[in-house]
């Protein structure tokens, strides 16, 4: 992760996002950090970070934990130990929504709750960025 000042990535922003493919880039303003590039590769990781970072996601993902905290539900992780398979090894977001998406199906969250409400986080997306560019 590189930290580069605001001013230098407003001369160079698409050298940033060029090298935000190999990892993210932290903008600074006045040395403090302001905002991260992180790069798109394809719609399943513009649909991750939105999952990641819907206010609604991650409030029904809490109170789905704590639903499968006071059932007492085994994890995905204690399960693969009690049936010997190696847990695979895949980078942080893909993680966080197989754990979401498991733990949606235990707490009884639709598929179609999921999908509108990334679907809602999605349109705004894309019409703060419309309206940046207009």
């Amino acid at each position: 992760m590189k930290l580069v000042p605001l001013s230098q990535v407003k001369d160079h922003f698409s050298a940033y996002i060029d090298e935000s493919r190999e990892s993210p880039i932290v903008v600074t303003r006045n040395g403090r950090p302001v905002a991260m590039i992180i790069a798109i590769e394809d719609e399943d990781d513009l649909d991750n970070m939105l999952l990641v970072h819907n206010q609604r996601f991650v409030q029904l993902l809490e109170e789905a934990r704590e639903r499968v905290h006071v059932t007492g539900s085994v994890s995905l992780a204690e399960f693969r130990k009690e049936i010997d398979e190696p847990a695979p090894r895949i980078s942080l977001v893909p993680k966080l929504v197989a754990e979401m998406k498991a733990i949606r199906t235990e707490a009884g969250i639709t598929v179609d709750e999921l999908l509108d409400g990334l679907e809602e986080v999605r349109r705004k997306f894309y019409e703060e960025s419309r309206r940046r560019h207009d």
